[in-house]
């Protein structure tokens, strides 16, 4: 199998080490501490937890965010659905309680139709991003789930709600990743059979990712990060493409894939294809960073061969994320629920102590610590 790193992520690498060398020092997420977080908190540069001496969560945060090309520069992101939606304090903590880190993002879901048009939830996410007693700058990434017709959208019968929402998400002013309408090629097929109703409609769905994005950008919310996330198969570049909406209305893209043990896949079996669709075609897809948007492994069956391991996944997951061939995946969510199978990090002591080990390591970006 041969494997390729484009000389154009090589450029941008230097770029985003440049740019790094200007940030303040010590903060290598690339969130500009402004003084104002002035609490006791024991800091804890690595990004490792200590929560002995926290103080209570301020009034008021006023934090500045610099350009997604900057904030790359620190580190392979930490992130994690926590089993919230939204996402709260404690299964924040709970989670980086477990893995021994912070998290740099949490992921979470919401979906809308016709009736059910729930609001940006401020108040919730602001006790996240306070989750450690101070601003931590903790990003939230919004899984974006429209229950309605595609056509719908396209023609503008949701459009009050979508300004609604994106002039809260606006107002909100710090990054907010947008994962619209995730998993959108089921079979490539419209045959009933789709688990979304935006999955299978190649043309309906560019069309209605492009309109969400304007109506964004119409008021002024570039803090919204877009995020374009197929599963990991089907992988050719003639299926994928047809579903992409194009490098001006995608900020990044992105792969959900699980080993669910039946049969037993690695990192590379889940990831390697689509990965390289994406980077070894910059003329379809643009230059951009790479996610896992979900990913996760059932412990293994008894179908499966010794040396097949939850801890042996894991282990081999993130040696391979690291590695030259996914030079350009810089964030991921580890999918920490209990549902078709439990894939939560501690889903076993081994797999714990496996999760734990892989992630201490500095190369993974936590959310910024107390100065």
């Amino acid at each position: 199998m041969q494997k390729r790193i484009l000389s154009v992520w090589a450029l941008v690498t230097i770029t985003l080490i440049i740019a790094s060398c200007a940030l303040s020092a010590g903060d290598p997420t690339g969130r500009v501490d402004t003084g104002l977080n002035t609490g006791s908190q024991n800091p804890t540069p690595d990004g490792l937890v200590d929560r002995s001496s926290l103080s209570a969560a301020p009034e008021v945060s006023i934090t500045t965010y610099l350009p997604l090309v900057i904030r790359l520069s620190g580190g392979i992101q930490i992130g994690a659905f926590v089993g919230a939606n939204p996402p709260t304090t404690s299964t924040v903590q709970a989670f980086e309680s477990l893995a021994g880190r912070h998290v740099y993002s949490v992921l979470w879901y919401q979906g809308w139709d016709s009736v059910n048009q729930p609001s940006f939830p401020v108040p919730e996410l602001t006790l996240v991003r306070y989750h450690d007693g101070y601003d931590t700058g903790v990003v939230s990434h919004l899984t974006w789930e429209p229950w309605v017709a595609l056509t719908d959208i396209v023609s503008g019968t949701y459009d009050a709600y979508l300004t609604s929402y994106a002039t809260q998400i606006k107002n909100w002013g710090a990054p907010v990743r947008l994962r619209f309408a995730h998993e959108m090629i089921q079979n490539n097929v419209k045959d009933g059979d789709e688990w979304y109703p935006w999955q299978d409609q190649p043309e309906e769905y560019k069309a209605a990712f492009h309109h969400v994005r304007a109506v964004f950008r119409a008021v002024g919310a570039t803090n919204a990060e877009f995020v374009w996330c197929p599963q990991n198969n089907p992988f050719d570049l003639n299926t994928v493409k047809l579903y992409y909406p194009g490098p001006d209305d995608v900020d990044w893209l992105c792969i959900d894939g699980y080993n669910s043990a039946n049969p037993w896949q690695w990192f590379d079996d889940i990831f390697y294809n689509l990965y390289h669709t994406f980077v070894d075609h910059p003329e379809v897809f643009g230059v951009k960073p790479v996610m896992l948007g979900e990913f996760a492994s059932c412990e293994a069956g008894i179908d499966e061969k010794p040396w097949e391991t939850k801890p042996a996944w894991i282990r081999n997951t993130f040696e391979r994320i690291q590695s030259a061939d996914y030079a350009q995946l810089r964030a991921f969510y580890w999918f920490h629920i209990n549902k078709e199978c439990d894939w939560q990090v501690n889903s076993s002591a081994e797999s714990l102590a496996a999760f734990k080990t892989v992630i201490s390591t500095t190369v993974w970006a936590s959310h910024p610590v107390s100065k």
